[in-house]
């Protein structure tokens, strides 16, 4: 039976010809398929979903499962310790009429200079009150915690990432989502015991979940062709912003009906969960995997950057002195700075200064993230049609998506002052911040890619530990910050931080970085070349 017959039979045809040659219609497809003399029997639809998704399409789902699936579990306590320690904004008891206002609830003035300076002159002299909570944390020891996951999120980037170079990507991207779902799991019970235990699980939990990302990038190298990446890159590895997007909402929702501890163990069950489909569907490369069919195989193949991978000593000299490795890491300690920041204490920001409730929270903590996918699809759509048709140099659209994803977010940080305690303005810019850094999928994410596919999983796992300190330093700074002004100045300061580390990154990455791969990715070719060449003979004859 030849494709396509009738309504369902096209769509599949489409579906394939989507993900196996993104740049040809259904019926360029079924016509390439034909001159061949490829004949595919389709019985029934489920027969032919089986038959005709292609694996690296199930890569993709997979690894878009397993960022939502981390990124819920590192999120799981920025957004659970608000009612953990239970802070609120508490307001002024009464007004001149007698009405109740809380610090936020006078909007700012634009057209009034003098009114609008009045207005956050106020808003500096908010008060915090302590509603009903199980712990009773400091600021400071909330920054502790929050960031304690990171203490073991810096050390096993760069042991994850050449593991899985040398064994595999399979097993260590499953047992760095099983592990630490089981670690949550112990989260209700051994805070309540001391918050010690909380900050070991954290840490652990940080250990394994720091080794997913490089193993993503030794995976997609392996399966994923050149002129695909950025938009597989955007639209599955950003899984895990969508993720958050999307469940923190369902996550306030579960801590207002059912509490806190609950959260931990849906969690830890949806991980458990996943770790049993990845082992079950994914192989490490195009060659083990038994169902992959030759034409998807040659395929992905000849979209590869010369060839297969190698297993190669890392020239580390070579690698730490040269500014393609500086250039990206500099770019994503700037992306990571703000990143994390909102990450781990944008649920507190909306609780203390714009005076949300917990399921609020959930929701507005989410729309940044929102914004972050749909912006890192859409431009990393852009990206792939503007190399595919030549339009521009592959370092110029890497440095093109780091000005989108650097420099806007700091201009939006910049003009935060503006929101003052105007709720919808203060989601909107972040909002803007959040979604103009989801370019980094086009630009810094996939450099190691282009200047040492090699290396692409050590040298991501080493990229990702350092700039794990930003996540270590960021609610640390910040909280000691808060701790002497936790007013609306304070995050003021705080989100003036980020913005300046962003647009410095951004400097110095155009400052950096070329795009070409590097003579040090492959020495074994310059070893054998420089082996051929004839002797010069010592002496003339």
């Amino acid at each position: 039976m030849w494709l396509p017959q009738n309504r369902v039979h096209r769509f599949v045809t489409r579906v394939y010809a989507h993900f196996c040659l993104p740049y040809e219609t259904g019926r360029e497809f079924a016509s390439r398929y034909r001159l061949h003399r490829i004949q595919i029997q389709i019985h029934t639809p489920a027969m032919a979903c089986a038959e005709n998704v292609p694996t690296r399409f199930v890569l993709g789902i997979m690894i878009f499962w397993g960022a939502l699936t981390a990124f819920v579990l590192r999120a799981s306590l920025s957004l659970s310790i608000v009612t953990m320690v239970g802070k609120r904004p508490r307001g002024q008891n009464s007004t001149a009429n007698g009405t109740s206002t809380t610090g936020c609830a006078v909007e700012p003035i634009f057209h009034n200079t003098s009114a609008l300076v009045t207005n956050l002159t106020d808003l500096a002299e908010i008060e915090l009150q302590d509603e009903a909570g199980e712990f009773d944390w400091s600021e400071q020891l909330q920054g502790t915690i929050l960031s304690s996951f990171f203490v073991g999120y810096l050390f096993f980037q760069l042991p994850g990432g050449r593991l899985a170079e040398l064994i595999g990507g399979r097993l260590v991207y499953g047992f760095t989502v099983l592990i630490p779902s089981l670690l949550a799991a112990l989260v209700p019970l051994l805070t309540r015991v001391h918050y010690g235990y909380l900050i070991a699980i954290r840490i652990g939990q940080g250990l394994f979940l720091g080794a997913m990302f490089p193993t993503a990038s030794v995976l997609v190298t392996k399966w994923v062709p050149l002129h695909e990446r950025a938009r597989f890159m955007s639209t599955f590895n950003m899984g895990g912003t969508l993720g958050l997007a999307l469940v923190m909402p369902v996550c306030g929702l579960i801590i207002d009906l059912l509490d806190w501890p609950a959260l931990y163990y849906i969690t830890a069950a949806h991980g458990v969960i996943f770790s049993i489909c990845w082992f079950a569907l994914v192989h490490d490369s195009p060659d083990k995997h038994p169902r992959i069919t030759q034409f998807e195989k040659r395929h992905i193949e000849l979209g590869l950057v010369k060839g297969p991978v190698k297993k190669l000593p890392i020239p580390w000299v070579r690698v730490l002195t040269s500014l393609q490795f500086w250039g990206p890491f500099l770019s994503s300690f700037g992306s990571d700075w703000g990143f994390y920041t909102f990450l781990t204490l944008g649920p507190k920001y909306m609780a203390s200064i714009l005076g949300v409730d917990i399921r609020q929270n959930g929701i507005l903590s989410a729309l940044p993230f929102l914004c972050r996918y749909i912006f890192g699809i859409i431009i990393g759509m852009i990206f792939d049609l503007c190399l595919r048709r030549r339009w521009m140099a592959l370092a110029h659209l890497r440095k093109l998506a780091v000005c989108f994803s650097h420099l806007m977010p700091a201009l939006a940080l910049l003009a935060f002052p503006l929101a003052g305690c105007n709720t919808t303005l203060a989601v909107a810019i972040i909002c803007t911040a959040m979604g103009c850094n989801g370019a980094i999928t086009s630009g810094h994410i996939q450099a190691y890619m282009d200047v040492a596919p090699n290396f692409a999983g050590t040298l991501g796992g080493l990229k990702n530990g350092l700039c794990s300190l930003a996540g270590l330093l960021s609610p640390v700074v910040i909280g000691a910050i808060l701790q002497q002004d936790a007013s609306i100045v304070g995050w003021r300061i705080s989100f003036a931080l980020s913005a300046v580390i962003f647009a410095s990154s951004c400097v110095l990455f155009l400052a950096t970085y070329t795009g070409r791969v590097q003579s040090w990715n492959d020495l074994s070719d310059q070893r054998d070349r420089e082996a051929s060449k004839p002797m010069r003979p010592i002496f003339k004859t």
